[in-house]
């Protein structure tokens, strides 16, 4: 984890990588400010599977969270500027999450 965190956050004031257990992390940048920046950027990904990211708080219970859901990022490059209404973005959500609901009972059946 050492590696992937100082490749992909290395430039962005990156102090320390510990491990707390298996699969749960805490890193430390240099700054709040290079922190925030890496919270707020775009999603990252290890082992093709989404990195759950939340600032550290001195009352925080370190124990896995059963996550429920997950924001995604989508980029629509060509989409015309008329589709970016409340009503069109509201409906391409729609699609998106049935699509979502049907691609995971697809990887469920597949095992």
């Amino acid at each position: 984890m050492n590696r992937f965190c100082n490749q992909i956050w290395g430039k962005r004031g990156l102090d320390k990588v510990s491990m707390v257990r298996r699969g749960l992390f805490l890193v430390r940048f240099n700054s709040v400010e290079q922190c925030n920046k890496v919270l707020t950027g775009d999603p990252q990904f290890f082992d093709y599977k989404p990195l759950i990211m939340k600032q550290w708080e001195p009352d925080m219970d370190l124990h896995k969270e059963n996550v429920k859901t997950i924001p995604i990022w989508i980029r629509l490059p060509n989409l015309e500027l008329k589709y970016w209404g409340s009503t069109c973005v509201h409906k391409l959500g729609i699609v998106l999450e049935l699509l979502s609901k049907w691609t995971t009972s697809l990887l469920i059946r597949r095992g």
